[in-house]
């Protein structure tokens, strides 16, 4: 088994891959990101061949020192780690290590091929690669949750409100009347901005992930791949592209 680590500011993801013929998610963990004691005793338990580390955290001293003294091949994604694919990005020291990743999934899964993935989490993400080769950029715009505590924290009077069903696009009640505002909102820029890349590039896939995909999923049906673990996924093709450039005779 190799693993894949992503420590973000709440909780740290812990992913088990084999790779035979192709990627297979065999484990997958979350807990606390302050809770690394359970990190070590999943590194013991499995002992894992192959690691990457993500990590928008810089206090990870100790736990990259197990990493480095173990018996696995170690790699920390960071800025200067090499890609599979080039960058039009003018400021890629400035890109989140979570963009790259899921750029790397969407290249795993449709190598050649031109996709825009968006990842929707606390923040909706927009991402391209143009035909498995070049990293264009995207954008980044407020999430759904984001979106109902700026109303309540920047207003005077609207209350916060919780994601539930509406019957109509109309909100005929104020707390209706936010939700649509703010979910059809989400649902009408995303479904614009893929509007945009399709008529610049031409056919393009659409890759879903990130905490709401399940959400936004139901409202697209068929015109996009939906998969939650885009990350992981993207997190070994870069462990895996390391090792091998690495590894060569």
């Amino acid at each position: 088994m190799n693993f894949c680590i992503d420590i973000g500011n709440t909780f740290i993801k812990v992913y088990g891959i084999a790779h035979i013929d192709s990627v297979k998610l065999l484990y997958r963990e979350r807990f606390w990101a302050e809770n690394f004691e359970d990190l070590y005793a999943l590194l013991k338990k499995y002992n894992p061949k192959k690691i990457i580390l993500s990590s928008v955290r810089e206090d990870n001293n100790a736990l990259i020192k197990i990493l480095e003294q173990s018996d696995a091949y170690y790699i920390e994604l960071t800025k200067k780690t090499p890609l599979p694919f080039s960058m039009a990005y003018k400021t890629p020291e400035t890109l989140g290590s979570d963009r790259v990743a899921v750029t790397a999934g969407a290249q795993k899964l449709f190598p050649f091929q031109s996709s825009l993935v968006i990842n929707t989490g606390t923040c909706i993400t927009y991402d391209f690669i143009e035909k498995g080769e070049i990293y264009h950029g995207g954008s980044i715009s407020p999430g759904r949750f984001m979106r109902y505590k700026a109303l309540k924290a920047f207003t005077g009077k609207l209350p916060l409100v919780e994601p539930a069903e509406y019957d109509s696009f109309i909100g005929q009640n104020t707390y209706d009347a936010i939700r649509t505002g703010v979910e059809e909102g989400c649902f009408g820029e995303i479904k614009h901005r893929i509007s945009q890349y399709k008529d610049y590039f031409g056919p393009i896939n659409i890759l879903l992930t990130g905490g709401d995909g399940n959400f936004f999923e139901k409202r697209f049906k068929n015109q996009i791949f939906a998969d939650s673990n885009l990350l992981a996924i993207g997190l070994y093709a870069l462990l895996l592209f390391s090792y091998e450039n690495n590894n060569e005779i």
